[in-house]
């Protein structure tokens, strides 16, 4: 949910928490279907060269989303920049392990805007994705981060990415926005995980977030009864239950629900 493309900006009546660069609702369901008929996701291996690049170049120019995988950062960014120049597309550039890494530990603020930097100003990107892949954010390293990067690049479109490992992601999801976070990933019913990050849970619950947002007075734009009857029919589809503590306990006024209640 956020600004721009299929997604759905907050709106909030009154001064917004996010400041100046603060959310707003756009009506996005006629993009999102329109994104949906004529554009898919190609990822391209070793696509920084070669028969490899003329595929990402096609893929590109029609509209679709490509990510463009190397061992090689210099030459994905080269291509990158070539795509976006040849083909009119849009780069959005995301950072994986922004907030913490497995291996090494805390990643330092000045790196993150160091690489924040070189997708904004030498490649030209109109967006950045900072991803806590690990779930190592905290509220207050949130705050910091994100305000920084918004004191630099006011209006570079900024998406948040958390996954809830430790059970941290609507929080984070809340300093993020008093920051000025355009918008932000979340999966249905707190699915998902990472191969690489022992202990990973899922990202942000859609419904927690839509139903936590829309108490605070923002307009998200989405259905949460809706919602909440997708999430129930998930739980059918793969097979489990599904982490949403909302799912389970029902929204704040309504008595709650089993998940095997009708929606």
């Amino acid at each position: 949910m956020g600004r721009g493309g299929p997604d759905h900006r907050l709106h909030r009546d009154g001064p917004s928490a996010a400041g100046p660069a603060g959310p707003h609702r756009r009506d996005g369901r006629r993009a999102a279907e329109e994104r949906l008929v004529s554009a898919g996701h190609a990822f391209v291996a070793g696509g920084t060269s070669g028969i490899n690049l003329a595929i990402a170049h096609r893929y590109a120019s029609e509209g679709w989303a490509v990510s463009v995988l190397s061992r090689s950062q210099d030459k994905v960014d080269a291509a990158v920049t070539e795509l976006a120049r040849s083909a009119g597309a849009a780069v959005n550039f995301s950072l994986s392990c922004a907030f913490g890494c497995p291996i090494e530990g805390d990643v330092p603020q000045a790196a993150v805007l160091a690489w924040c930097e070189r997708a904004v100003d030498e490649i030209g990107a109109h967006g950045v994705t900072l991803c806590d892949t690990t779930g190592m954010a905290y509220p207050t390293q949130v705050l910091a981060l994100v305000s920084a990067f918004r004191a630099r690049w006011p209006q570079t479109e900024l998406t948040l990415h958390f996954h809830n490992t430790r059970g941290m992601g609507l929080a984070n999801v809340l300093a993020a926005i008093d920051a000025g976070a355009d918008r932000f990933d979340a999966s249905l019913g707190g699915i998902g995980g990472c191969p690489y990050a022992p202990g990973a849970t899922g990202n942000v619950c859609s419904e927690e977030v839509v139903h936590a947002l829309g108490w605070m007075g923002y307009e998200t734009g989405v259905d949460l009864s809706m919602l909440l009857g997708a999430a129930r029919r998930l739980q059918g589809l793969i097979g489990r239950e599904v982490p949403s503590q909302l799912l389970k306990a029902g929204t704040r006024l309504e008595a709650p629900r089993t998940p095997a209640s009708p929606a």
